[in-house]
């Protein structure tokens, strides 16, 4: 048997499984490119030996194809985490695919870091409903924690990091009225940080499973 048909070492296989049992999962994931300062997120969609593919919905607007990416994903009840560089880009009308190289590692994070769910364009109405910058808004993702969302660039001239409003979350029957102060910022993109008094409301674990559903829905 010659190199080329030779299997792949065991550790590889091993880092293979876990990867491939994340996308069988479609685990949500976390990708933050080394020159951004704001992660965005997307799902695992693939991973074999010739690399890992990841589908971004919404993707920010820089050049990923040869930027080095941190990845996180949910794993077990922890959150695993790796390093890649992206060698090909493939663009389509809501999304974009990015092939990446497989890792030589898989780090277990010491913590487990809230799960963020892509926000399926037209399914969940955001809109900035007192406070600067009101009017309705583009959401990126969504966690427990907080969400991304994307604005225009009158709204953008009048929210700075540190700024608080009210944005309401609208989802078919479902609406939520949340208190968020802006944590992060890159161009139009402001990552927001929930103000909860206490645990989040039930009303948010619902409006989650929702967008799980549709996401997963679109996937198939």
């Amino acid at each position: 048997m010659s190199d080329r048909e030779a299997s792949p070492p065991r550790d590889v296989l091993q880092l293979l499984g876990r990867l491939q049992r994340a996308c069988a999962h479609d685990a949500p994931i976390s990708i933050l490119p080394a020159h951004a300062t704001l992660s965005c997120t997307g799902r695992l969609a693939s991973a074999s030996v010739d690399g890992v593919g990841v589908e971004l919905p919404n993707p920010p607007e820089i050049e990923f194809e040869g930027a080095l990416l941190e990845v996180t994903f949910p794993e077990g009840s922890g959150t695993a985490g790796f390093s890649s560089t992206v060698v090909r880009t493939t663009a389509g009308e809501d999304a974009i695919t990015l092939v990446l190289t497989l890792p030589e590692q898989i780090r277990q994070e010491s913590r487990r870091a809230a799960v963020r769910v892509p926000v399926p364009r037209g399914t969940v109405e955001t809109t900035i409903v007192e406070g600067s910058g009101r009017g309705t808004v583009v959401p990126i993702d969504i966690s427990l924690l907080g969400m991304l969302i994307e604005v225009d660039e009158e709204q953008r001239a009048t929210l700075k990091v540190g700024d608080g409003f009210w944005l309401r979350l609208s989802l078919g029957r479902m609406q939520l009225l949340v208190e968020v102060e802006v944590r992060r910022e890159e161009g139009r993109r402001l990552g927001l940080r929930f103000r909860w008094e206490g645990p989040p409301p039930k009303q948010m674990g619902k409006i989650m499973w929702k967008i799980q559903e549709k996401r997963r829905r679109a996937s198939m």
